[in-house]
């Protein structure tokens, strides 16, 4: 399974996901406050584009701001702990 899977440290049996393990980032000095912008709205994967370069990076968002759903809690304004790419790359990899 992809390191960038927010089910990366969810173990598997045969090809079935079993119990959810999360994934954490903590915090960090490096970190940032965004605000969610209109093209951010419901679409973490153009957030991740635009911040890290990779829309496969969406997960961070959601992990580090314990959102519950991670495209439908984007909302118009919401601010958001944004850590830097080498944080998200040396806690998630």
């Amino acid at each position: 399974m992809d390191w960038k899977s927010p089910y990366y440290l969810t173990p598997t049996q045969s090809r079935f996901l079993l119990y959810y393990v999360h994934r954490s980032i903590q915090p960090h000095k490096d970190d940032q406050i965004y605000k969610v912008v209109t093209q951010w709205v419901q679409r973490p994967d153009l957030m991740a584009l635009d911040l890290y370069g990779d829309p496969d990076l969406w997960p961070v968002f959601g992990i580090r701001n314990a959102l519950k759903d991670p495209c439908y809690d984007l909302t118009l304004g919401k601010e958001l702990i944004v850590p830097s790419i080498e944080h998200v790359l040396n806690s998630l990899a």
